[in-house]
């Protein structure tokens, strides 16, 4: 059943009362029109052939339309999902999810349903804001236009920047060119320059690309021990190459497009049901806003947990909630503002922070394959995904994995599942 806009008849109407009653709310009729209630509070009212939303606080946003509801519990998100639009864009929110085939209405599932409200207005799904606080909505206005970004949030005093045909400006009466950055997808062959901590060794075969997270120069017990699966529009794991990956921990990186991130949460779930130990780590484009930062969560598994990372420079590192893909320069001044000593302005960061963000950003990334294997001991010539496989396969069974001078130490003969320490240095190596 399904509340909808064509409510023309009598009997159609003895029809919305059936269903109303089926969803738990009283279906009121004033006049020539009806009223949905839910505990003494007006939601939804029929104008002429459409459903608006009501509410008496917010009155000026009376022009929120509804066109129907197919799930039990559909109500609540749309009502919570509507009033957040409101406090954040300003503005009605108009949802219109009908799909038509030959005249006939499809139903929706709950994960639809969600889907289609986050993408009407780039909201995250209702039933993600409450149980995860990393996707809350934050408190400022979100700036309208697509080319106006900065360093921090609009109204934050911080340095802004305008983007142009791809390039960056400073904002500002006297306009400075900054830096030539195009907005572009992550592909095998390119690399994100704020990412330089990724290197890229080619795989065999035409769906799996092997990429692993590693830097000799960063001061850390590295023990990065993941084959990381690249996502992209062309790329989806075949049940051949999910068997190869059992038992070894896997970090799947997704294409920042809905392709990829649908491929992505394909894969997790294949390789999870495996017995994978799997990591996604989930990019973000150059200025993007904080809405297509939430618009990726309706791909999201309900089981949405700390296996999904959020990657880019230094923001991992801080857990920060936004995420870019900006150059190193701009990362590197923003890393500074953010760790500035005793919070004055203009004040370096010390110690660990110091640390961290000058080694994280003085860096050149290597994208050859065959001095990655040099680098770890490898033949530069030899099969690299399968020697890939067997140096992740050894650091998972270390009990205290390091690598010195290109060397793995602290690795067992017979490697075995990944051991506790190993789990844990993993995840504190990608910033979680």
């Amino acid at each position: 059943m399904a509340l909808t806009e064509e409510c023309k008849s009598f009997k159609e109407r003895h029809g919305l009362l059936e269903v109303a009653d089926r969803l738990g709310v009283s279906l009121k009729r004033e006049g020539r029109s009806y009223r949905i209630r839910k505990d003494n509070s007006v939601i939804f009212f029929q104008k002429g052939n459409q459903w608006r939303w009501e509410d008496k606080a917010r009155p000026d946003v009376g022009g929120d339309q509804i066109d129907f509801i197919q799930w039990h519990e559909a109500l609540d998100d749309t009502t919570a999902a509507l009033r957040r639009g409101h406090e954040l864009f300003g503005e009605p929110f108009t949802y219109n999810p009908q799909c038509k085939a030959k005249k006939k209405l499809k139903p929706f599932s709950r994960e639809d349903w969600c889907r289609r409200i986050a993408q009407s207005r780039k909201l995250p799904r209702p039933d993600l804001l409450e149980k995860f606080p990393l996707l809350q909505v934050p408190q400022f206005k979100h700036n309208p236009d697509p080319n106006y970004w900065g360093i921090g949030p609009p109204d934050s005093g911080a340095e802004q920047y305008r983007r142009v045909d791809g390039k960056l400006f400073k904002d500002g009466p006297k306009a400075k060119r900054l830096v030539g950055v195009k907005n572009r997808p992550i592909g095998i062959s390119n690399i994100n320059p704020a990412s330089e901590r990724i290197h890229l060794v080619e795989g065999e075969g035409d769906a799996l690309a092997v990429w692993t997270l590693l830097d000799d120069r960063f001061n850390l017990d590295l023990s990065i021990q993941s084959i990381v699966v690249f996502c992209g529009a062309d790329v989806r794991l075949r049940p051949k190459e999910v068997e190869k990956l059992i038992e070894l921990p896997i970090t799947i990186w997704a294409q920042d497009d809905l392709p990829g991130l649908e491929l992505a949460v394909d894969s997790y779930q294949k390789l999870v049901d495996a017995g994978c130990d799997v990591v996604v780590m989930l990019p973000s484009t150059v200025g993007a806003d904080w809405g297509d930062y939430y618009i990726k969560r309706r791909f999201l598994p309900l089981e949405y947990d700390k296996k999904w990372v959020d990657v880019f420079g230094w923001d991992n590192l801080i857990r920060w909630a936004r995420i870019r893909n900006e150059h190193k320069e701009i990362q590197e001044e923003e890393a500074k503002l953010k760790h500035r000593a005793n919070g004055r302005k203009g004040g370096r960061p010390s110690g660990p922070k110091r640390l961290i963000v000058e080694s994280l950003f003085r860096r050149a990334p290597t994208l050859q394959a065959g001095e990655l294997c040099r680098r770890v001991g490898m033949e530069p010539n030899a099969s690299n995904k399968r020697n890939v496989q067997r140096w992740i396969k050894a650091l998972s069974g270390a009990t205290k994995p390091t690598i010195e001078k290109g060397e793995i130490k602290g690795c067992d003969k017979t490697p075995t599942k990944p051991s506790e320490e190993a789990h844990r240095l993993s995840l504190e190596a990608v910033g979680y």
